[in-house]
């Protein structure tokens, strides 16, 4: 990182804005500088800008919105800017503050900070966010960077100095390595962490419960029986099942009966209602064989007449469309002779626009160019004559008013000449004042010193008597504990009496006094209720099977009954299909019949009489006049309704077929679950044999009531039992914690008396202390007052008042004698006088000068306003002779406009006459050129409709021919007949709507009829099924089909079916339970495995770096980062001074010893050294840290305030040396020092002097900074 500029503006006594370009002359020549001035001048403030710049606060003082003492007094803002170079990439840090509306008195506003890029780039504009990119970018934060690349005040012999532990800490916030550290805790904790990890594993481990191999025999011997009773009972809910559906199958099929004769009356009387119709329907169908004839003929006739319309429509628009021929072809030619006259009237007047007008009019515009620029000159002359009379007379009153104020200011300095003694005197008093006020508050720190040590020795008065409390406290508490002992004790007994008087057992002998103890009573108790839980389970499962087998017996039955009912009702469908089928093949065959005849009726209308047949050669054609039209209709709707009635038996049948599939499936499983149950109760009763031998009881699996009694008071004995252990347990943990803290009290009592020993030995100490400082105060006093006299003295010799002294030391009892304004309102007083003062010189010189330039220029303004005039005079007569010719021009152009017919001064525009023209000469051509489209429009109209007419009288003669031919074939069909004439026929012929219902209607009639003897046939069938089904029940047992009795048994046979399941799965839950307990067991076993493993690597690890605090590994590697510090502060030793060397101390490796190599290689301790020796060494130790810290960024510059005062003339020669060797390396190197000899070595300077009178301090002019507006 290098810094390449340095900008600043009111920072402490640098008032104004400053600039210091370190890449420019004169630093750019030589990179080593010196900054020099007085003491309190404001040389630090140099490096205090540039900590403002870059972290917003200085080694000194932070700044905030609530406090800014870095801002020169009087001033309303203040700010800082660097630019320095990371990398090659540069940026610029920007840091400002101002005060409320711009005002020296006013609130302190926000800091505006800002980081860019030299190129304008913004990076970050936030404080926060800026500072966090200035640390990532360099690598440096504000502590690193006051100790690598300033060093400031004070901080050359911190680290030197500092203790191992604070060293440690400082080398880690240095080096950025708190990563150290960080990971002894991580590993300490992760040990930590991994000891608790394996004690809960263990745990869990523990409270993993497996059975035993009798228990899992009995319980596998206890799921077989009830596996049997589940069967049994299943089938006896399968026949209860089959008698239901049998029973709703026999009701359901009465009602279907029932319903099926009252279908048969209805069918009876939709016949009678609808005979009138069927009737219509049988006689209309002579008629319907000759309706294609007939239409046939009424088709011909419409297309005669339409015809002939159209043939007259057409006449009449072609006579209309030769009318307007005539009329478009007369327009026309007349519009054709118009537009040739008006064309010759154009030319003749654009030959008058282009010979005459048009040049008359370029001069004209010419003239009139001419007449404005001579008025707009007129214009500006006569402005610029009143404004030089202006001018003359603002000079005159400016001369008047400054002749006034010189002899004004010059009697203001002969009245104040006494004033000129203060430019002397008024800085040394300043100087003077400001040491009085370091007197007084030095004054100020002794006595709050003073206080603080009066406040410690009272606290540790206090102190000592609260530890003396505390050990009384101790005492009674150690007594207390004794106490809770004992009731724990006492405790402990009442609740083993209770438990004892309670179930009256005798099992507590002396083992069992501990909850350890009671483990083995527990598990015998708990193993007794998982027995009877398993009993309990193995009950519920034996019942539940015996409902399920009852209810797979009663399904079985139903099922089968169903079974014969579909196979009935699919073998008549069947029947039925076979019989459709037959039907569609005759009807299909006579289709086709009459296709064949059909096909021969075109030969057999081209037959002639005596003439041979084409097919067979025969002359005789009887059939010819005899043939009646077939009609195919009624066939093809009985075939489309033979087909409709195969694709429903088809849908009914698949539907049936399926379902009795499904019965089938659904029987063989049903049989299949009733064996299973059957097996299942058989295995059931003989677990509960052993289960009943083990418990000693003579109960029976369906005695559920008394096996759930035992249950729950087993396992109220389990409960009170574990409660006990849980109670001992706590209170043996009471006792043991009470133990424990009695044993910290008596550590804490013996610590308390050490402590009450070095608290006396303390308050001893700070008695001394409280009389070294009231000497201190004493003697400060008595500088003050010498001080003090010296200084008034002076101002009363020079005949000023004297101020009051905001800070006296001493409470006076005269302060009546001074009457007067403070010292800094008094100083501030005389510094605003003697600046008036000298204002007042400079304003006379400046007045003086003014007073020669205004003489001057009345001079010059005279002779302008002089020539001005003149060329006024000049231009106005020329002007006037031009407007006469201009207006004898205008007269003539109007007579040639009105000469060619344009009067009025609007239309007098050669370019809109001639677009006028233009446009005059396009409409005539537009309107020539509609009308001509218009009449050849109209000519092809006349020619299309005549080729109409043309065709129209064709097509009116070929449908007039088959008119006369359709009809003559209709009246000979229609003699033919049986109907006398046409009309008889259309009375007997009905409409097809009408034709297609009612033949929908006889065959809805017919379907039904068949539809109501099927479903009376099935009902039969199904009921003499019914009726067998009925004698199979018997034979199984069945004596009642009554539907409560049905029910009753079905559910009885479900509830003990379901109490027979839940025992199965009870039994079989435990027998899955103890798989997963013995997997869990094995997960938990590898995990406790995998985690003393674990553990083992991290004790080894934990007893090398591990620590709570993180000191251990912290210690280890800071020693390593120490050694490497001391090498590179050895090799800077080596250049500034061969005689000492650093080492670390062998018994402790953070602390640093001195090696004298001129006594022997004498180790020293570093507090031997003198102020010198002690400078050097930190200054290498400083240079040391520099090049560490800057792992991330190289350091390419480097400021060094004071410390120098303590080097001899020889050391400081090797000092510089030293310096002008990092510099020679490429470092820029600034020093902040008083010393002579430094400044005289060190040819590049930054003089900062302080300006007399003014309490402020400033740079060279060459370092000042102007901001020059763009």
């Amino acid at each position: 990182m290098k810094i390449l500029t340095l900008r600043f503006e009111n920072i402490n006594a640098l008032k104004g804005s400053w600039k210091l370009d370190f890449t420019t002359d004169p630093f750019d020549g030589n990179s080593l500088f010196a900054i020099t001035g007085a003491t309190g001048a404001g040389k630090t403030t140099i490096l205090d800008a540039i900590c403002l710049a870059l972290y917003h606060k200085t080694p000194r003082l932070e700044v905030s919105k609530s406090q800014n003492q870095l801002m020169t007094r009087h001033t309303s803002h203040c700010m800082a800017e660097v630019e320095f170079e990371v990398h090659g990439v540069g940026y610029r840090a920007f840091w400002s503050q101002k005060r409320a509306r711009n005002k020296v008195d006013g609130n302190l506003l926000e800091p505006v900070a800002e980081l860019a890029q030299l190129d304008g780039v913004i990076v970050a504009e936030k404080l926060k966010d800026v500072r966090a990119k200035i640390a990532d970018i360099t690598g440096l934060n504000f502590s690193r960077f006051t100790k690598s690349m300033m060093l400031c005040q004070g901080a050359f012999s911190a680290f030197l100095n500092a203790k191992p532990n604070e060293r440690a800490q400082l080398l880690e916030q240095l080096t950025g390595t708190e990563i150290y550290g960080l990971i002894s805790q991580k590993v300490y904790q992760n040990h930590k962490d991994a000891e608790n990890n394996l004690k809960l594993l263990q745990a869990e481990n523990k409270g993993v419960e497996l059975l035993s191999a009798e228990q899992i025999s009995s319980i596998e011997d206890e799921i077989k029986t009830l596996s049997a009773q589940e069967q049994f009972t299943s089938k006896q809910v399968d026949l209860f099942h089959q008698l239901q559906r049998w029973l709703d199958n026999f009701n359901d099929n009465q009602k279907t009966l029932e319903d099926i004769s009252e279908l048969q009356a209805k069918l009876t009387k939709k016949q009678q209602e609808r005979k009138e119709d069927l009737t219509r329907l049988t006689c209309s169908k002579p008629a319907e064989a000759l309706r294609a004839p007939y239409e046939q003929y009424q088709h011909a006739l419409k297309q005669s007449v339409d015809a002939a319309a159209t043939v007259k429509h057409i006449e009449t628009q072609l006579e209309l469309l030769k009318t307007d021929v005539t009329a478009s072809t007369n327009k026309l030619n007349t519009v054709q002779q118009q537009v040739s006259k008006q064309e010759v009237e154009f030319s003749q007047t654009e030959k008058v626009l282009v010979e005459k007008i048009t040049p008359l009019e370029l001069l004209l515009t010419q003239q009139n160019l001419t007449l404005q620029t001579q008025e707009k000159e007129l214009t500006l002359l006569q402005q610029s004559i009143a404004s030089l009379n202006t001018s003359r007379d603002t000079y005159v009153q400016n001369k008047k008013a400054i002749t006034q104020d010189i002899e004004q200011q010059q009697a203001f300095l002969n009245n104040n000449s006494a004033l000129e003694a203060l430019i002397e005197k008024l800085p040394f008093w300043q100087s003077k004042f400001e040491q009085l006020n370091d007197k007084s508050n030095e004054r100020q720190q002794l006595d709050s010193h003073k206080e603080q040590l009066l406040l410690n020795h009272q606290d540790l008065v206090k102190e000592h008597q609260s530890l003396l409390s505390k050990l009384e406290e101790i005492k009674k508490g150690s007594k207390t504990l004794e106490a809770v002992c004992s009731q724990h004790e006492n405790s402990k007994k009442e609740h083993l009496a209770q438990y004892q008087r309670n179930y009256s057992l005798d099992v507590l002998t002396g083992q069992a006094m501990s909850a350890n103890g009671l483990t083995e009573i527990l598990m015998s108790i708990q193993q007794q209720s998982h027995t009877w839980q398993q009993a309990q389970q193995l009950s519920s499962r034996f019942i539940k099977l015996k409902t399920d087998l009852t209810v797979f017996e009663q399904q079985l039955i139903e099922d089968e009954i169903a079974k014969v009912a579909l196979a009935n009702e699919l073998s008549a469908m069947r029947a039925g299909f076979s019989k459709l089928n037959q039907q569609q093949t005759d009807v299909e065959n006579l289709l086709e019949q009459q296709r064949a005849i059909m096909d021969l009726t075109d030969h057999r209308a081209k037959l002639v009489p005596d003439s041979a047949c084409p097919l067979c050669g025969s002359l005789e054609h009887p059939y010819v006049k005899d043939y009646q039209v077939i009609n195919n209709n009624e066939h093809e709707a009985r075939l489309v309704t033979i087909k409709e009635e195969k694709l429903t038996l088809e849908t009914q049948g698949k539907a049936l077929n399926q379902q009795h599939s499904h019965l089938h499936e659904k029987i063989n499983v049903a049989i299949t679950q009733k064996q299973k149950v059957a097996e299942e109760l058989q295995s059931l009763e003989e677990q509960w044999q052993t289960i009943a031998a083990s418990l000693s009881c003579n109960l029976l699996p369906s005695n559920e009531q008394q096996i759930n009694e035992q249950v729950n008071s087993t396992f109220t004995l389990l409960q009170a039992t574990q409660a006990l252990q849980t109670t001992l347990a706590e209170i043996e943990q009471a006792v043991d914690y009470a133990k424990q803290e009695f044993i910290d009290i008596e550590k804490q009592e013996n610590e308390l008396q050490n402590l009450i020993a070095v608290q006396q030995a303390n308050i001893l100490n700070s008695d001394k202390n409280l009389l070294e400082s009231t000497k201190q105060i004493d003697l400060l006093l008595n500088e003050f007052e010498q001080l003090k006299a010296a200084l008034f003295n002076d101002i009363t010799a020079h005949q000023f008042s004297l101020p009051i002294l905001s800070f006296d030391l001493i409470q006076r009892n005269d302060e009546q004698e001074y009457h007067g304004k403070t010292e800094s309102l008094w100083l501030a007083e005389l510094s605003e006088k003697l600046a008036n003062f000298l204002t007042t010189k400079e304003l006379i010189q400046s007045n003086e000068k003014r007073l020669i330039d205004i003489n001057q220029q009345l001079i010059l303004q005279t002779s302008q306003l002089e020539h001005a005039t003149e060329q006024h005079a000049i231009l106005l007569q020329h002007n006037t002779s031009l407007k006469a010719e201009n207006t004898e021009q205008n007269k003539l152009r109007v007579t040639l406009y009105e000469q060619v017919g344009f009067t009025g001064a609007d239309v007098q525009v050669v370019d809109n006459i001639r677009k006028n023209l233009n446009r005059q000469r396009e409409a005539n051509e537009s309107n020539l050129k509609l009308l001509q489209q218009e009449n050849q429009g109209l000519l092809q109209q006349k020619q299309h409709f005549q080729g109409q007419l043309s065709t129209a009288n064709v097509h009116f003669n070929s449908c007039a021919a088959i008119e006369t031919t359709v009809k003559e074939a209709w009246i000979d069909v229609l003699s033919a007949s049986d109907f006398e004439d046409e009309q008889s026929f259309l009375l007997a012929l009905i409409s097809p709507e009408l034709k297609v219902e009612l033949e929908q209607l006889a065959q809805q009639i017919d379907d039904e009829n068949k539809r109501i003897m099927a479903l009376s046939k099935s009902a039969h069938t199904q009921q003499e099924s019914l009726i067998a089904q009925r004698e199979d029940f018997k034979k199984q047992g069945v004596d009642t089909f009554n539907n409560d009795s049905i029910n009753e048994g079905l559910n009885a046979n479900k509830a003990l079916l379901k109490k027979q399941q839940m025992q199965l799965g009870s039994h079989q839950q435990l027998i899955t339970q103890h798989a997963e307990n013995i997997k869990k067991q094995q997960t938990v076993l590898t995990k406790i495995k995998n985690a003393e493993q674990e553990l083992d690597d991290l004790s080894h690890l934990n007893s090398l770096i591990g620590s709570a605090d993180g000191a251990k590994f912290r210690k280890f590697a800071q020693g390593l980062t120490l050694n490497y510090l001391v090498h590179l502060a050895n090799e800077q030793l080596t250049k500034l001074h061969g005689r000492y060397q650093l080492q670390c101390q062998q018994s402790d490796n953070l602390a640093l010893a001195v090696l004298d190599t001129w006594q022997g290689d004498v180790v020293r301790d570093t507090k031997t050294l003198s102020g010198g020796e002690s400078f050097l060494v930190s200054l290498a130790l400083a240079l040391a840290l520099s090049d560490l810290v800057s792992n991330k960024t190289s350091i390419d510059s480097l400021f060094l305030d004071e410390g120098f005062g303590t080097l001899d003339s020889d050391t400081l020669e090797i000092a510089l040396d030293a310096l002008d060797s990092l510099n020679a390396s490429g470092k820029m190197i600034g020093i902040i020092s008083h010393v002579e000899a430094l400044k005289e070595r060190i040819a590049v300077q930054i003089k900062v002097e302080k300006r007399n009178g003014l309490g402020v301090s400033g740079l060279d002019k060459q370092f000042a900074f102007t901001n020059t507006p763009s």
